[in-house]
């Protein structure tokens, strides 16, 4: 999408306080952050009072969260961009709904669990421990 050119009433967002901004033009983009030719820092950094970061897009666009990451709907990798992967736990989670999904490294093996309708874990042995490459 194009990139927009305005600024808050000609000047820039405001360093303190809360602040909207509102799209004018359907097929432009609403904020865009552009880095310089030789950046090394985090496009997007969100702190607590603390200053703990707790949410941030580094400078190769990985999005990285203190604490689950929570998506609205599908997650996808695209045909051709390559894989995508997960750092597997070692404890189960605590299911919070019927038909929950999980993978949990245990030891040198990876277990599939799934929570069923009384919220109970199912464990699923895999069949081999082939290595398949």
């Amino acid at each position: 999408m194009a990139t927009g050119t305005r600024t808050f009433k000609g000047l820039g967002c405001p360093l303190n306080g809360e602040f909207e901004v509102k799209q004018i033009t359907l097929g432009t983009d609403i904020v865009t952050i552009r880095g310089v030719a030789s950046q090394s820092g985090d496009f997007l950094v969100c702190r607590n009072s603390a200053l703990s970061e707790k949410f941030s897009v580094d400078v190769n666009g990985a999005v990285i969260a203190a604490s689950t990451l929570t998506a609205g709907g599908a997650i996808t990798v695209p045909a051709g961009s390559g894989y995508g992967y997960t750092t597997l736990g070692t404890t189960a989670p605590t299911p919070t709904a019927a038909g929950q999904l999980f993978l949990l490294q245990a030891s040198t093996a990876v277990q599939l669990g799934a929570s069923n309708a009384s919220n109970d874990m199912i464990y699923f042995a895999l069949a081999t421990t082939t290595a398949i490459s």
